[in-house]
């Protein structure tokens, strides 16, 4: 028999595609016109059964070819004519690869009394797979390795050699004695052209030595001349590099004399300036001193009860900004009129004028009038 394994799969619904494929058990009731035979018992199915192949059987009829046992599991084995079988007596069917020891499992290769993997036949000297063999005590071999090994030619005519023979040169050769003077001959006649050769080749040899030692003083040539002319590319990058130099260093000098020029400069410049900020600063100070004294020598010739006045104000307007205009700022406590003038200060202006001038300022201040 020829087996091949399927995975059994449960299905309410048959599937063309898993018709000999796998093992479908099917959920549909059939009248018994069109009800598939049991393969097993050939009684009509009417209820729940499995595929395999193109056979039908009842559950209960799905039973390994070999030994009869039910088969329950989800694996199992189909034969070429689509029965089942159980993995227990597929294993027992099953046969060893002679060159590996492994369970055959697909196709076989029978030869040599044994059973092999395809793959697995191979040349007992080169261990390449076999198409066709020669077999040599029991193994499979090759022709053109079972020649090199166990057949022996004439050296020279290629022919078997079947009874006595004639070895040259300490084994080199094996000869039929009629065929020993015509491979001394040859072998003559490959010594000559093979000494011919050999000349010719030390000959070009020679003339190829000659020429290399032509084209190597050549390129020496070559390279020192181009060493010259870099060292000469050299000497002239440093003299350009020195000029370089001397004027960077030469042009730095200039600039940093200039800029000492320009810092001297810029420092006198800044020397005037302070000087005139020095003397406008002291005219302004001498101006202030002599405005001071002025305003002082003013402050102590004008008597505040001597003043004349056109009109007089209220407190809130001599406290507020901007002043009327003839307010003199220094004594705008004396435009209060009188009766106004004793209700902020509890006391007549010649009372209040009498006063010393730090009381004066004081009282001043608490209203707001200093």
């Amino acid at each position: 028999f020829m087996f091949f394994f399927f995975k059994q799969k449960t299905a309410y619904e048959i599937s063309a595609c898993l018709v000999g494929s796998e093992m479908c058990i099917r959920d549909r009731c059939y009248t018994d016109s069109h009800a598939p035979t049991c393969k097993q018992c050939s009684i009509k199915i009417l209820d729940k059964f499995v595929v395999c192949g193109k056979n039908q059987f009842h559950k209960n009829c799905f039973k390994c070819i070999k030994c009869k046992n039910l088969i329950e599991t989800d694996e199992y084995y189909k034969t070429d004519d689509d029965m089942p079988c159980c993995q227990n007596c597929y294993q027992k069917t099953m046969k060893s690869c002679k060159g590996c020891g492994q369970i055959i499992q697909g196709q076989a290769f029978a030869a040599l009394e044994a059973t092999w993997h395809k793959s697995c036949f191979k040349c007992h000297k080169c261990r390449l797979v076999l198409t066709s063999y020669v077999t040599y005590d029991k193994e499979p071999y090759h022709k053109d390795c079972y020649k090199s090994m166990f057949v022996r030619e004439c050296t020279h005519c290629k022919k078997t050699l079947d009874g006595d023979y004639f070895e040259v040169g300490n084994g080199q050769a094996i000869l039929h004695e009629e065929c020993v003077d015509a491979y001394k001959a040859i072998e003559a006649e490959r010594a000559e052209k093979q000494r011919k050769e050999d000349e010719e080749k030390e000959r070009k040899q020679r003339e190829e030595r000659e020429a290399a030692e032509k084209e190597a003083a050549k390129r020496q040539k070559e390279k020192e001349e181009a060493e010259a002319r870099l060292k000469a590319a050299i000497e002239e990058a440093e003299k350009a590099k020195a000029r370089k130099e001397l004027e960077a260093k030469e042009r730095a000098a200039k600039e940093a004399a200039d800029r000492e020029r320009r810092a001297r400069e810029e420092e006198a410049r800044l020397k005037r300036e302070r000087e005139e900020v020095e003397r406008l600063a002291k005219e302004a100070e001498e101006i202030r001193l002599r405005a001071e004294a002025e305003e002082k020598k003013l402050k102590e010739k004008i008597d505040p009860r001597k003043l004349e006045f056109t009109k007089f104000y209220t407190l809130k307007e001599l406290q507020t900004k901007p002043w009327p205009q003839d307010v003199l700022p220094e004594y705008r406590e004396a435009y209060l009129s009188n009766q106004d003038f004793y209700k902020v200060f509890s006391m007549s202006k010649d009372d209040f004028y009498d006063l010393k001038d730090w009381r004066q300022e004081e009282l001043k201040k608490k209203v707001k009038l200093f």
